[in-house]
């Protein structure tokens, strides 16, 4: 059978020289008047656990020596705390002095002691009631939940929305990523894109019977095809024609508008920065800030102010007010400052994706015109510098607006034009009545050369997806658990608080009302 507290007894604590609160293990409702020994209880009851009384330690304590103010006035021996439990009858206890809780030798009584809770997670005093009604929104939810006992089912929840979140947007870069894969394959003047590896082996086998070859059925039939369609090509050209297909299904790769993006989102945070640009002086500040709102917390009718020692003219509420909004306003910049470092992170992997796309094409530059390939090279080192600026704002985290490197528009202008002049020059080289095998060749190569990543693609779609609805399961599942967790609390404390009532009743107003009518 479990233990539980039969009785407390208080010796030489505080106001109280020998009292003994009986439990009975159930819970109790402690009423009276000022003066009457309510805190000496709870301290009593904090000290057993803890061996301190936290209120007398620490910021705000004072000159109070803690030791002299756990004594009783009259001091004539050590103050002691004794709990006595059922149904075993034995007692823990606590003096001052002692190193540590006197536990007798017996299991149970060593199990509810390891078991249970810090004094803080079941002591609330009135400076912490003060700090949750004047706290930020955001820090009184969490204060609430952990009083709850729901900090452990709030914090997996929000690891679970984050990791969702997470792979919502590697499932929309995936995505985007076979789109990318797929659009390779459109054939313009046919109105024609593929939705899938599946429709562009249809369209090469489509393609392969126009010119009398085989049909195609299956991926590894194509090499078979790509042999008959290269003996119908012309010996003069194609080793030409080949390279040109490669430079021009590279070029068909279009530069990505997420640096234009991700660059808008971290100005328009900047611009929110330098709003609150509180970095250099107000942030430094901060601890102190905080100080002041515990400070007059705790004391909220001072009129002085407790560092010149002057009258506060103002009054103390403005104080507190204002001291609370710059507060907000050093959380709001914390913040951002965050999201800052995540957009420049951001910014700064796409453009590195640009350049080693360049890189990728420096294969193809033998067939550049010499102008456009020395175009290309100095853009490239452009947005090598421009990565260095980027890194130069996040190093010395200023709020900088960061202007969009003219390279990003000037590459795809250039590769636009290098496309079309390619197209033209590999279409010259083809004769009118070898286009059709030149551009089924060609279509057929890309098929054989991009199946793998294609089907990669699509694998990794079909993934990232079913993890994403299995994250969004696990999310409602935990939304509707911690839901019912706290309608069962509720509940509970409902019932609790009808049983104080109904004591509050019994004790104070049914004797008030007996000497009324007496």
């Amino acid at each position: 059978m479990a233990e539980r507290i039969r009785e407390i007894r208080f010796k030489h604590f505080r106001g109280l020289p020998d009292y003994i609160c009986k439990l009975d293990g159930k819970s109790i409702v402690i009423c009276g008047g000022t003066g009457k020994g309510k805190s000496a209880i709870v301290d009593g009851i904090e000290f057993i656990f803890s061996g301190i009384i936290r209120r007398f330690h620490g910021e705000g304590s004072g000159n109070i020596d803690a030791d002299d103010a756990i004594r009783h006035v009259l001091k004539k021996d050590i103050p002691l705390i004794e709990v006595a439990f059922t149904p075993t009858n034995a007692t823990i206890k606590r003096c001052l002095g002692d190193e540590g809780l006197t536990v007798p030798e017996r299991p149970t009584i060593k199990e509810y002691i390891e078991r249970h809770p810090p004094s803080g997670s079941f002591i609330l005093r009135r400076q912490q009631l003060l700090e949750f009604i004047y706290d930020q929104e955001a820090k009184r939810y969490q204060k609430y939940i952990r009083l709850l006992g729901l900090d452990s089912v709030d914090s997996t929840q929000k690891v679970v929305i984050e990791a969702e979140q997470n792979i919502s947007q590697a499932t929309s870069e995936t995505e985007i990523r076979l789109q990318q894969l797929l659009q390779l394959f459109r054939i313009d003047k046919l109105n024609w894109s593929p939705r899938s590896s599946i429709e562009i082996l249809t369209k090469c086998s489509e393609l392969s019977q126009n010119l009398g070859c085989r049909v195609i059925a299956a991926w590894d039939q194509i090499e078979e095809v790509l042999l008959d369609l290269d003996a119908k090509r012309s010996r003069e050209t194609k080793e030409k024609i080949d390279k040109l297909n490669v430079a021009i299904d590279r070029l068909s790769t279009n530069i990505s508008t997420k640096i234009e993006e991700e660059a808008l989102l971290l100005n328009q945070l900047h611009e929110q920065l330098q709003i609150n640009q509180a970095e250099s002086v107000e942030a430094k500040k901060g601890e102190i800030i905080k100080e002041g709102i515990r400070y007059f917390q705790e004391y909220p009718d001072t009129k002085v102010c407790p560092l010149c020692e002057r009258p506060l003219e103002s009054g103390y509420h403005e104080v507190f007010e204002n001291l609370k909004a710059r507060d907000k306003a050093l959380s709001e910049l914390r913040e951002r400052e965050k999201l800052q470092t995540v957009h420049i992170d951001t910014l700064i992997t796409e453009i590195q994706k640009e350049i080693h796309q360049l890189e990728q094409e420096e294969k193809d530059h033998s067939v550049y015109p010499e102008e456009q390939r020395a175009l290309l090279l100095t853009q490239k080192n452009n947005l090598v510098e421009w990565i260095k600026k980027i890194k130069e704002v996040k190093e010395r985290k200023t709020y900088k607006i960061i202007e969009i490197s003219p390279a990003i528009q000037g590459i795809r202008s250039i590769r636009s034009s290098l496309y079309s002049h390619l197209a033209k020059e590999r279409n010259e080289l083809i004769k009118s009545d070898a286009v059709a095998i030149e551009e089924t060749f060609s279509f057929l190569q890309r098929a054989r050369d991009k199946r793998m990543e294609i089907e990669a693609a699509e694998t990794n779609v079909k993934k990232v997806q079913k993890i994403l609805q299995q994250m969004q399961a696990v999310r409602e599942a935990f939304s509707r658990a911690r839901e019912v967790a706290i309608q069962q609390i509720f509940t509970i404390i409902a019932k609790k608080l009808f049983h104080i009532i109904k004591i509050y009743m019994v004790h104070e107003i049914a004797p008030k009302m007996l000497n009324v009518r007496a």
